[in-house]
């Protein structure tokens, strides 16, 4: 409902206040509740209050909103996660074949950047047959890491 015909109605709440028609005046109550119910339906907002009578209520908590993306934001998260995902492909793309190796064992042993054993990824890269040392493994994956961040960004 747009601001015309809010002010159109405001108005006629006015004249109905004015002239002492309750029935008229319900009535337009009654049409600009409805009005308001459509609104929170569209936004997807759910009340616990509700009407008992016509100037009762019960008003057991404050609104509460739908944490579910309406259909349109949906799509653009849907379209911005697929279009983060082929930039990182992309990224994984330009590395050189052993740091493609060494991200892909960091990614396939499990580990996270709060974990970082070294020595254990440096042993487990020995059995694909890359020989290198933890310390030379970290340095690889520090420079693997920036590359790729500053490529997805």
């Amino acid at each position: 409902m747009d601001a015309k015909a809010l002010e159109k109605l405001y108005k006629e709440i006015v004249e109905t206040a004015q002239n002492v028609n309750t029935k008229a005046s319900e009535a337009l109550a009654k049409k600009i509740e409805a009005n308001h119910q459509r609104k929170l339906r569209y936004h997807h907002v759910h009340s616990t209050n509700y009407k008992v009578g016509i100037t009762k209520s019960n008003e057991l908590e404050d609104f509460l909103t739908s944490s579910d993306l309406n259909p349109e934001e949906a799509l653009m998260a849907k379209e911005k996660q697929n279009e983060h995902k082929d930039r990182l492909e992309a990224a994984l793309e330009t590395l050189k074949p052993i740091d493609f190796i060494i991200f892909t064992t960091y990614q396939e042993s499990g580990f996270y950047p709060n974990h970082q054993n070294w020595k254990e990824l440096s042993e487990t890269l020995l059995t694909k047959g890359i020989q290198m040392s933890d310390k030379t493994v970290k340095k690889h994956f520090v420079k693997i890491f920036t590359h790729l961040q500053s490529l997805v960004k």
